[in-house]
C-alpha cells in the first residue's frame, strides 16, 4: 500500500466529528489538527524544504445492549436465589449487561518532512506517536461461584476491566535522488515498535481469599513489546532509449535488510499465582491471568532481501512486469517468490490484465514464542496436585511431547484477471477474479486435555500439565473470488452527479486433511480437536460471502447530499458441539448511510447524517 502523506504548507485544517447512537449513547468526538510550514531558501528549481504537523484525539463512550439476565447470582437455590436478590436489590440488567461496544480513547502526532540538498538530493523523514487507551468489560463474575470471587471484596460479584495502554511509536529517515547516468535512487531506514501494558481493574485474585477484604482489587497484568527496523536501497531506470521498438522498459532493483524483535514481561506476582494450596479457588486475576514468569519472551530474528522489478511497455497496446525477490531468514533459511503481470490495451475504452504470483509467510515471531497458561489443580488420588493449562509455545517441552513439528512458512499461489472499461464517457467499469491456494495455514488448535487417553499418555513426563493449546499448521485453503466496481459522473446544469456500485462475491474452503502429529492418530476426536466444525465455520462462513455497496453524491452550489447503501451476505456461527441445534445463521442484511453538507465558505464545510438510519 503506497500512502501519500501529505506536503501542504501555509494552510490549516481543522477536522470536528461528534455523534451518539439512536439510543443515547456511544457518544463520540474526533478532533484534527494539521499544518504545514516552509523551511529552508527557495532553490533555482523551485523546490523548498516543508514540514507539516498532524495532531487528532478521539474519544468514544461505551453502548450498552445487553439483556436481562435470567441465571442464579447468590445461590444455585432459586427460591434461595430470589430471595437474596431482593434482599440486596441486586438488578439483573444493569450492572451484568456486557454487550455493546467499549470505551475508548486514543490520540496521535505525525511529523511529516523534506528538505533538498540541491537540484538532485533531498531529504525526507517520517514520524509518529500514537497511543491508545479501550477500557473492556469482561464478563460479570457472580458470587455463588466461590471459587472466583472473593466474597468479602464483592459481596455482590464483581465485573472486572481490562485496561491495555498501547504506544506505536514509527520513524522513517532517507535520501533520495538521481544520478548523472539517469538512476533514480533511494536509501530508507523504518523504525517501528509497539510497546502495551495490560491493568486489570475491579477485579480479585480468588486464591487470596485469607487476605479478605485487605485482598488487592487491581493488578498490573505484564507487556508485550515488539519492535522492527528496517534498512532499504532503492534504483530505478527506464532504458526506452538505449532499446529499440519498446515504449518504456524500466528496470528496478533494491536490497533490504530486517530485524526484528518480541519480547514479554511478567505481571505481578498476585496476577497470575494460586496461592490456595486446596485448590478450591482459581488462581490469578480474573477475567484473564497475567503473563506468569515460566510464559517470558525475548526472541529476535533477521532478513535479508534482494528484488528485481522489470516493467515494460512493448507497444502502446500490451504492458508486461515481470518481478523477483529473494530473502534469507536466520530461522528459516532462503525462499524465491515472484511474479508475472499483463496488460493489453484493445482501444482507449477496453482493457485486460492478470496475473500469477507466489507467496511466503514465515511464521511471525509471536506465532513461534507466544506462550500463555494458567496454574490450578488436579486430584489425584485425593491429593491436590497443581497443574498448568493454557496455550505453549511452539518450541516448548509441551510441544516436543506432542511430536509438533517446528512452525513451517506459509506458502500461497495467486491467479488473478480481469479488465478495465470506459463504457461511455461517463461510466468507467473495472472487473477482476482472484483465486488463492495457501498450504500450511498457521492456527490456534482446540484444547487437548488428560480426559483423551493418548494425551494423558503423551503429557506421562509432565505431570503438571493437564491441557494444552499451540500454534500450529493444521490446514490449507483455497479463497476463489470477484471484485467488480463500476463508477459514474456526470454534470446537469450546474449540479455533479456520481454514483458508485461495488461488489465483492468470494468463498474460502479447506481441503485436504487436517494435518496432526504422527503421536496423534488422525482420528476425528484428535482432528476435530485440533481444528474443530466451530473453527472450519469461522473460515468457511464466518465473514460474508458477498458485499455490495452502492452510493450517489450529489452537488449543487454549496449544498451536497451522500446516500450510501451496503449490502452484507449472510453468515452463520456452528460451535464445537454435536448439538447441531445450536448453530446459528443469519441472513443478509442491508445498511444504509445518509448525510448532506454545506458550505458556507471556501474554507468551511459542515457536515450532518446518521449511519445505518433504518437500524
Amino acid at each position: 500500500m503506497n500512502i501519500e502523506l501529505k506536503k501542504t504548507t501555509g494552510k490549516t485544517f481543522i477536522n470536528l466529528h461528534t455523534g451518539q447512537h439512536y439510543k443515547g449513547d456511544g457518544e463520540t468526538i474526533v478532533f484534527g489538527v494539521n499544518r504545514g510550514i516552509l523551511i529552508g531558501k527557495t532553490l533555482p528549481a523551485g523546490k523548498q524544504g516543508f514540514l507539516n504537523f498532524s495532531g487528532d484525539f478521539r474519544y468514544r463512550m461505551p453502548t450498552h445492549r445487553g439483556g436481562e439476565y435470567q441465571g442464579r447470582v447468590y445461590y444455585n437455590n432459586r427460591a434461595l436465589d430470589n430471595a437474596k436478590i431482593q434482599e440486596r436489590g441486586f438488578s439483573r440488567k444493569t450492572p451484568v449487561s456486557n454487550d455493546g461496544s467499549i470505551q475508548f480513547t486514543s490520540s496521535g502526532f505525525l511529523l511529516n518532512g523534506g528538505y533538498p540538498i540541491n537540484s538532485q538530493i533531498e531529504l525526507f523523514w517520517t514520524g509518529a506517536v500514537n497511543y491508545s487507551h479501550p477500557v473492556v468489560r469482561g464478563a460479570y463474575r457472580y458470587p455463588k461461584d466461590s471459587n472466583q470471587v472473593n466474597r468479602v471484596l464483592y459481596p455482590d460479584g464483581f465485573k472486572p476491566k481490562i485496561i491495555i495502554n498501547s504506544w506505536d511509536i514509527s520513524g522513517i529517515a532517507g535520501a533520495k535522488g538521481k544520478t548523472n547516468k539517469g538512476w533514480n535512487w533511494e536509501w530508507n531506514s523504518v523504525y517501528g515498535k509497539n510497546f502495551s501494558k495490560g491493568y486489570l481493574k475491579n477485579t480479585n485474585n480468588a486464591s487470596q481469599v485469607a487476605l479478605g477484604a485487605n485482598a488487592p482489587t487491581e493488578f498490573y497484568i505484564g507487556s508485550n513489546v515488539f519492535t522492527q527496523q528496517t534498512n532499504t536501497i532503492s534504483l530505478a531506470r527506464d532504458f526506452a532509449k538505449e532499446i529499440r521498438g519498446v515504449k518504456t522498459f524500466n528496470i528496478g532493483w533494491g536490497a533490504e535488510y530486517r530485524f526484528e524483535k518480541f519480547r514479554t514481561r511478567a505481571g505481578e506476582e498476585a496476577s497470575w499465582k494460586n496461592y490456595d494450596t486446596t485448590g478450591r479457588t482459581q488462581g490469578g486475576a480474573q477475567p484473564q491471568p497475567g503473563i506468569d514468569t515460566a510464559d517470558v519472551v525475548n526472541e529476535n530474528r533477521r532478513v535479508a532481501g534482494l528484488y528485481v522489478d522489470l516493467e515494460t511497455d512493448i507497444n502502446d497496446h500490451f504492458l508486461i512486469n515481470v518481478a523477483g525477490r529473494y530473502e534469507n531468514y536466520n530461522d528459516f533459511g532462503n525462499n524465491l517468490a515472484g511474479k508475472l503481470a499483463m496488460r493489453y490495451k484493445f482501444s482507449s475504452a477496453f482493457s485486460l490484465r492478470g496475473s500469477v504470483s507466489n507467496g511466503y509467510h514465515a511464521p511471525a515471531l509471536q506465532q513461534i514464542y507466544y506462550s500463555a497458561s494458567l496454574s490450578g489443580y488436579r486430584k489425584v488420588g485425593g491429593v491436590n496436585i497443581p497443574i498448568r493449562v493454557g496455550t505453549f509455545s511452539n518450541n516448548s517441552a509441551v510441544a516436543k511431547a506432542f511430536g509438533l513439528k517446528p512452525l513451517q512458512p506459509e506458502k500461497a499461489v495467486n491467479l488473478s484477471g480481469g479488465f478495465t472499461s470506459t463504457v461511455t464517457p461517463q461510466i468507467n467499469l473495472t472487473v477482476d477474479a482472484y483465486w488463492i491456494q495457501i498450504k500450511n495455514r498457521i492456527v490456534l488448535s482446540g484444547r487437548f486435555d488428560r480426559s483423551n487417553p493418548i494425551v494423558d499418555g503423551i503429557l506421562v513426563n509432565l505431570p503438571d500439565i493437564d491441557g494444552v493449546q499451540f500454534i500450529t499448521n493444521a490446514i490449507n485453503t483455497r479463497t476463489h473470488g470477484i471484485d467488480i466496481v463500476m463508477n459514474g459522473n456526470w454534470s446537469i446544469r450546474k449540479a455533479s452527479l456520481g454514483f458508485m456500485l461495488a461488489a465483492n462475491f468470494t468463498r474460502t474452503n479447506i481441503f485436504g486433511p487436517i494435518q496432526t502429529t504422527d503421536k496423534l492418530p488422525a482420528d476425528s476426536l484428535n482432528t476435530n480437536t485440533l481444528f474443530n466444525r466451530e473453527e472450519r465455520e469461522k473460515i468457511e462462513n464466518g465473514q460474508p460471502i458477498s458485499k455490495i455497496i452502492l452510493s450517489a453524491n450529489y452537488k449543487k452550489g454549496k449544498i451536497g447530499f451522500l446516500t450510501r447503501s451496503t449490502r452484507f451476505g449472510k453468515t452463520s456461527a456452528v460451535f464445537n458441539s454435536a448439538n447441531k441445534l445450536q448453530d446459528e445463521f443469519f441472513s443478509a442484511k442491508i445498511l444504509t448511510d445518509v448525510s448532506i453538507n454545506y458550505s458556507p465558505k471556501k474554507w468551511l464545510t459542515i457536515t450532518a447524517g446518521a449511519n445505518n438510519v433504518f437500524n
